[in-house]
């Protein structure tokens, strides 16, 4: 009987033991909750503080002391944009301090970090394409020629930027640093391009370079070097003239590159050809005071500016097409049904394309290159995102140029009105064909233009992971890692074909 109550006892004493443990666990965590929630209140306030410790005042005064040396001779500071500018009567140059406030990896301490662009702009290059350019005007006249960053110049791609330290700890050896590698770079940016001359070697140099695929999309350079070409060098004109206009064709033809710009440009080429041929350059480097050759007569001009154009085709697609059910970010307006993504892909008053891809590829996509990340991106970035080149063309609608140059409201909403009446058709139509997302193969079948991911994640999506494994061993074999590449913690370069790669081995591929 006295042993069984010593045993109570015991068993008694360690239930006490054992609850007074558990509120002492349950009263720590709620004082490291405590602890955390303070800790962070102090770190946003002292961030805060720090940040208003930086401010632009302290971006000028880094200028100015940039401005007293002598490869920034002539140079005029910029406050608006933090810049140092060096204008001629044939373009610019200028050094930009991009600035954010961020963090300090090797130090760990917030800093602010510094990126600086060095830029030139010839004017003859740009000026006479003003009258085809879509853009607007302000626009196309703030643009650079070339540009350089730090990492295209001879730092490594994990190069994050100089760092000053929010505290101002060791300002000056920082700043001496950035000195001397910015007086290095400018003087090799700047002495470089002082020409057209000097623009035409590069710009050859690159276009002639294994490196020309990362020209994928037509646009205004075509052209600006066409004439570049012309004015510079004309005996070799006929040669860059075909190299280029089989550029731009390749561009057109490749479901892959093609985009909106790319339609318009290749609507326009011959128009713009036969005028750059009738331009001419005395003297080298000179700004074109006129877009137009002397017998040209003047076209009608728009009725309205590009910018008011535009917000109300915005308007207008968004009402007309919120009642056939698509919603609407920046110049697409999309739908998900049936497990398809449907996208009509619009800009400016050019044309616009109904495409269509299953919602799985990126959702996949996402899962294969990010499978830790649970965050559910927005709906809209299938259409406009890294993966809106996997839409397939059901539809395209080109627009006239006499709607163009007659633009009105009441034409705008007849316009796209029909436009959506026409898409709710073809999609209607089409998911009577393919009725399911894994019907989508006999909508590609024979297309030799599907770009390869779209392959790989339609054959993953149907579990087919030897044959995905195979496929995108053979390409890394190559050479070939993907579209898109991204830089890993250890400073790695990690293409999606890569990442694909690892996917299937995990899902037991051989």
């Amino acid at each position: 009987m006295m042993i069984l109550m010593i045993e109570l006892r015991l068993l008694g004493s360690l239930i006490v033991i054992a609850v007074w443990f558990i509120f002492y666990l349950i009263q720590r965590i709620r004082t490291r909750r405590q602890v955390g929630q303070n800790t962070l209140r102090r770190r946003k306030k002292r961030n805060k503080k720090n940040q208003e410790s930086m401010k632009k005042n302290d971006v000028i005064a880094m200028l100015e002391r940039l401005k007293t040396e002598e490869v920034f001779s002539g140079f005029e500071i910029k406050a608006s944009e933090n810049s140092l500018v060096r204008r001629f009567d044939w373009g610019w140059q200028k050094l930009v301090l991009n600035c954010q406030h961020s963090w300090d990896p090797e130090r760990k301490d917030l800093a602010l970090v510094v990126n600086l662009p060095y830029k030139v702009r010839f004017n003859a290059y740009h000026k006479w394409f003003e009258k085809y350019s879509p853009y607007d005007l302000r626009d196309q006249r703030a643009r650079y020629t070339v540009a350089f960053t730090e990492t295209m110049l001879d730092k490594p791609r994990t190069f994050l930027g100089f760092c000053f330290l929010e505290n101002g700890e060791g300002y000056e050896a920082d700043f001496e640093a950035m000195k001397n590698d910015v007086l290095r770079h400018a003087s090799q940016v700047f002495g470089r391009f002082q020409t057209l001359k000097d623009l035409y070697d590069y710009r050859m140099e690159v276009l002639w370079s294994e490196d020309t695929k990362r020209f994928s999309h037509g646009g205004d350079w075509i052209f600006e070097d066409m004439f570049l070409t012309k004015v510079v060098s004309p005996e070799n004109y006929p040669v860059v003239k075909q190299a280029i206009l089989e550029r731009l064709q390749a561009i057109y033809d490749n479901v892959y590159t093609r985009c909106p710009h790319t339609e318009y440009f290749y609507a326009k080429a011959d128009e713009i050809i036969a005028y750059l041929e009738t331009l001419t350059l005395d003297n080298i480097p000179k700004r074109v005071k006129t877009g137009k050759a002397k017998d040209e007569k003047p076209k009608t001009k728009p009725t309205m500016k590009l910018s008011e154009k535009e917000k109300i085709i915005k308007d207008v697609k968004r009402a007309i097409g919120k009642k056939y059910g698509y919603k609407q970010h920046d110049y697409i307006n999309w739908k998900i049904k049936d497990g398809y993504f449907f996208c009509l892909n619009t800009l400016h008053v050019v044309n616009t394309e109904l495409e269509v891809k299953p919602v799985y590829m990126d959702d996949l996509y996402w899962k294969i290159i990010y499978p830790h990340k649970e965050t559910k991106l927005p709906d809209s970035l299938r259409g406009n995102g890294t993966l809106s080149y996997l839409g397939q063309k059901i539809w395209e609608k080109r627009f006239p140029e006499e709607l163009d140059m007659n633009f009105t409201t009441e034409l705008c909403e007849q316009m796209w009105e029909d436009v959506y009446r026409k898409a709710e058709e073809e999609v209607e139509s089409f998911l009577k064909k393919y009725p399911h997302p894994v019907d989508f193969p006999r909508f590609i079948e024979g297309n030799e233009k599907i770009p390869v991911l779209t392959q790989m994640l339609i054959k993953i999506y149907e579990g087919k992971y030897d044959e995905v494994y195979r496929m995108a061993k053979g390409y890394i074999d190559q050479g070939k890692i993907g579209s898109h590449v991204w830089v890993m913690e250890d400073g790695t370069d990690k293409g999606e074909y890569e990442f694909i790669l690892d996917y299937c081995l995990a899902a037991g591929a051989k």
